[in-house]
């Protein structure tokens, strides 16, 4: 009738899916659920609980909210620019292990927990990582139809420089005719670096919630 599904990393807990049979909704499952979610969140000692929800879903974001999670942040999505550009540097293809190592190891942790570096080099499927001399690095997911990014990063000592934007420009061109695109991820604090560059913004749009246990 009501089933969800729990991912754990340390003491941080996250619901990684909900769902209610729809001829079983509007009968406190889902208020019943999540208390037993909390519950059993706290007695494995768990100091955080998280979820994404559908921005526009206000049931499901009341039930939330009632639970005791609040918004953390906006996530986004965007798609780039259907112009491929003209060649530029090579790009060199490393382990997307390298990408979390750089990445842990600058402190990077404040980050929804699909992009963070723990959940970046153990993706299903065939992700793949590169990077434009060491100065900037990226992840993605080649599609059929596109090939979604998943994580670009540049080491905050080597940030304002133009390396993000030269890497998304050689990663639009080695992945050509494939169209590029960020899926719904992307913190909306950096959401003013896709639409300098360009990037149109997916209509798509979640809430990152949290609760401190």
């Amino acid at each position: 009738m009501a089933l969800a599904l729990i991912t754990r990393r340390g003491q941080h807990s996250r619901v990684a899916a909900l769902s209610i049979r729809p001829e079983m909704r509007g009968r406190g499952l889902g208020k019943t659920l999540m208390q037993r979610i909390i519950a059993d969140a706290r007695g494995r000692g768990d100091r955080q609980l998280s979820l994404e929800v559908i921005a526009g879903n206000q049931a499901a974001l009341a039930l939330y909210q009632q639970a005791g999670l609040t918004i953390t942040r906006t996530l986004l999505g965007f798609h780039a620019p259907l112009e491929t550009p003209e060649p530029s540097t090579a790009l060199q293809e490393i382990d997307p292990l390298a990408l979390s190592r750089q990445m842990i190891t600058d402190g990077q942790r404040d980050l929804p927990w699909l992009i963070a570096p723990e959940s970046l080099y153990k993706l299903p499927g065939t992700p793949r990582a590169f990077t434009l001399e060491q100065q900037a690095f990226a992840l993605v997911m080649p599609g059929a139809q596109q090939c979604h990014l998943r994580m670009i990063y540049v080491p905050p000592a080597l940030r304002g420089q133009g390396y993000a934007r030269r890497l998304l420009q050689a990663l639009q061109t080695q992945f050509a005719p494939l169209a590029l695109s960020a899926n719904v991820f992307v913190p909306d604090d950096v959401a003013p670096f896709f639409l300098h560059l360009g990037w149109r913004e997916d209509p798509l749009r979640q809430f990152e919630m949290m609760m401190t246990m």
